[in-house]
């Protein structure tokens, strides 16, 4: 399915200063995000008071309206840092994960054994950070799983906690 991109509107060009000047052309195509990012990537644009995705904000611009949270800012390129419009569609959750589909492109890392396996490494006391290190993801997603918040089909013992607490509650949930 082919998705149509965004076009640079007035609403776009008058972002401002403050946007455009952490905007760097690249030879791809790509107009990338030289400013800060979060943990995934995606530049971070401080409007409003708050924080907001950098690209989110170029599509709002684009569309000249708000997105609503079920409408996702989608990167054709699958460069985070990417601002460029034409790059940018507007989809779904769904439309986003067809998109990497076709594209023969996961979003995850693990399978469903090492999900088991960093289950199990927790609950005998294994530290946060070392699984982390171990299976290259952050430390929250090791407690996010651990903790039953992601992976909800996979079994193993489940932590309760939060991650600066150390997890060390542990209860079985098979």
């Amino acid at each position: 399915m082919q998705h149509e991109t965004l076009t640079l509107t007035p609403a776009a060009q008058a972002l401002g200063w403050r946007y455009w000047s952490k905007v760097n052309l690249t030879g791809s195509g790509c107009w990338e995000w030289g400013a800060a990012r979060n943990r995934g990537g995606y530049g971070l644009f401080r409007k409003d008071g708050s924080s907001r995705l950098a690209h989110r904000v170029m599509a709002e611009a684009c569309c000249e309206r708000e997105l609503p949270r079920k409408e996702l800012a989608c990167h054709t390129c699958d460069n985070p840092r990417c601002v460029n419009p034409s790059h940018l569609f507007v989809g779904s959750d769904l439309d986003n994960r067809r998109d990497m589909a076709r594209k023969e492109r996961s979003c995850c890392k693990l399978s469903a054994g090492q999900v088991l396996e960093i289950r199990e490494r927790r609950a005998s006391g294994e530290p946060t950070q070392s699984i982390a290190t171990r299976f290259s993801v952050q430390p929250e997603t090791v407690c996010a799983i651990c903790m039953g918040k992601t992976w909800k089909h996979v079994g193993g013992p489940r932590t309760v906690g939060r991650y600066d607490q150390g997890l060390t509650d542990v209860r079985t949930n098979d």
